[in-house]
């Protein structure tokens, strides 16, 4: 059974902090993929995608769990919550399904604020005001496509000066280096 725009929309939210785009809404809710919520949960929470990584990719076990609380409930995690997703039993769960957990485990009071941060999502989405996150998520992925192609077109010695170890460079080789790195940036 196909994924539903709310199903959906619940995880952008807790995941990414954002309304879905169109794009999302297309793909996750088309009955012939028969997707589920393991399958939307490992493509938001993951090392591929940028926007994932950009918010709790480089933290701490606690630190992400507060992210996250701050993120979904709109406040900083209480002493207990925050003991027991990093010391006690919630400290083996896996960073990537953790706010799926909080989904199913919220108080009243953070399911209620939740909800809201959901609820806003989905109008900014019905409303059509997901527009330029989809334009700027499309400009990043062209700049990052570009960006591998020129690396691509480079010959292998190329390559070789660029990643050339500190140990092996003198003047020489470092001027070299330079002009290699300049010829890779796009021209204006």
């Amino acid at each position: 059974m196909a994924l539903t725009v709310t199903q959906v929309q619940q995880l952008y939210t807790a995941y990414l902090g954002r309304p879905v785009d169109q794009e999302g809404v297309d793909y996750w809710t088309d009955e012939e993929r028969d997707l589920n919520i393991a399958d939307l949960r490992f493509n938001l929470a993951n090392d591929d995608q940028p926007e994932f990584v950009e918010l709790y990719g480089d933290l701490t076990r606690v630190e992400l769990v507060e992210a996250i609380y701050q993120n979904m409930f709109g406040r900083p995690a209480d002493e207990d919550g925050l003991a027991y997703w990093t010391e006690g039993e919630g400290s083996v769960v896996p960073a990537n399904q953790l706010q799926q957990l909080f989904i199913e485990a919220a108080s009243e009071e953070d399911s209620a604020a939740f909800e809201a941060k959901v609820a806003a999502d989905l109008e900014a989405y019905e409303a059509g005001d997901t527009s330029e996150l989809t334009e700027a998520l499309v400009a990043l992925q062209e700049a990052q496509a570009a960006e591998r192609a020129s690396w691509k077109k480079l010959p292998k010695l190329k390559l070789f000066w660029l990643k050339m170890p500190r140990w092996m460079t003198n003047p020489l080789t470092t001027r070299l280096k330079q002009q290699l790195t300049m010829q890779l940036q796009p021209r204006q």
